[in-house]
């Protein structure tokens, strides 16, 4: 039995102090635990419905599904999480924009992979991978202009965290986006049966709903709620909201509403970007190593530099490359001797990088060699 999506797709909560759209005027039963709600008649029905709305979309490979959850308060829109997946038999494209309102953020994402080649944007490697040089790497590589990445490799998309398992994971992911509030990680969590009827305005279409009850971590009090989905005849749509009144410090209570819509079109086609001036990845990472490994250098050089005119200091000569030579060794740096200088040298995940510390004409200069 397949456990409910633990992908959190929340880009944040909606806090208000005032009503929202109220829940059923009479809550059912919050009477069983997770374990008995998931092997319930009604929940086994729910889920079977999901798989099959899932597996349609992904052994078809052929078109897009689009999401989007906010978070609402009131009339105003708090957040927004838009994701368009898009596929064919030879391609899968993932566009993500998750925005916060409240903060004025917003992270983008943009990858996939086609005809066995991986792609993605440059914000997307910064938002999975934290560094903050890409322009720098770029410039280095003669490809400043450069947006995108390409590689014909899964092992170098580990630091992504992106191969074709994750993209079809990621795919399913979405199609089970209903369990907003990750219900199944509520240690006191109790649910209601699952109830299923006829669409009240396209009776084609199958409404699915159940209460939940749990206590607040921040409160003790008990957080209420429900959620509604609704699957449509033809396959393609469904859209879920939950509602619920969760408690926090001091009485107060925080009304949270969180709706998704998911659609499928399947005549959409997939637009690959062109891939002709991407960069290669593996180059990429190269280079990124190769300008850490170049910083390791240059701070040993900074050092040995000091040392160097301390010694011509003492001995109360101009700075000369001799001295330069005297202070690695008191440092115990290996070093490569160079015309007027010496060649110092590290390593940053197997790649080297290097500086060259030379005097002309009494002056020190240091520059990447």
């Amino acid at each position: 039995m397949k456990k409910l999506s633990k992908l959190a797709l929340i880009p944040v909560i909606a806090i208000t102090f005032s009503s929202f759209a109220s829940l059923p005027a009479k809550a059912a039963d919050t009477t069983f635990t997770f374990n008995q709600f998931s092997e319930s008649a009604g929940y086994k029905e729910l889920q079977s419905a999901m798989d099959d709305f899932a597996r349609d979309f992904v052994l078809a490979k052929s078109g897009s599904l689009r999401l989007i959850t906010n978070s609402d308060a009131g009339e105003v829109v708090i957040g927004r999480y838009d994701a368009l997946v898009t596929t064919n038999s030879n391609s899968t494209r993932i566009q993500i924009s998750n925005a916060d309102e409240l903060m004025g953020s917003e992270m983008v994402d943009d990858y996939g992979v086609s005809n066995g080649k991986f792609f993605g944007s440059f914000e997307s490697y910064e938002n999975h991978t934290g560094i903050t040089n890409t322009a720098t790497v770029l410039s280095r590589l003669g490809k400043k202009n450069a947006t995108l990445y390409k590689s014909d490799s899964e092992t170098a998309l580990s630091s992504v965290g992106l191969n074709s398992s994750a993209i079809d994971t990621l795919t399913m992911s979405y199609m089970e986006s209903w369990n907003q509030m990750q219900l199944e990680f509520q240690p006191t969590a109790t649910f209601s049966e699952v109830t299923t009827s006829a669409n009240s305005i396209n009776p084609a279409d199958t409404d699915y709903g159940f209460d939940f009850q749990f206590t607040s971590q921040l409160s003790n009090d008990p957080c209420t709620g429900n959620v509604q989905i609704t699957l449509t005849a033809d396959g393609n749509h469904y859209s879920a909201i939950t509602r619920a009144k969760v408690p926090y410090f001091g009485g107060i209570v925080v009304d949270l509403v969180i709706s998704s819509t998911v659609e499928i079109n399947p005549d959409q086609v997939v637009e690959v970007p062109n891939l002709d001036n991407a960069v290669d990845l593996k180059s990429f990472i190269s280079m990124k190593s190769k300008i850490g490994a170049e910083a390791a250098s240059n701070k040993k050089a900074k050092t040995m530099v000091t040392k160097a005119k301390a010694l011509a200091t003492k001995a109360k000569q101009a700075v000369s490359s001799n001295h330069l030579v005297q202070a690695a060794k008191s440092l115990k740096y290996t070093y490569t001797n160079i015309k007027n200088g010496l060649k110092l040298s590290s390593k940053v995940a197997g790649v080297s990088g290097s500086v060259c510390v030379t005097v002309v004409k009494k002056v020190i200069q240091t520059k990447t060699c």
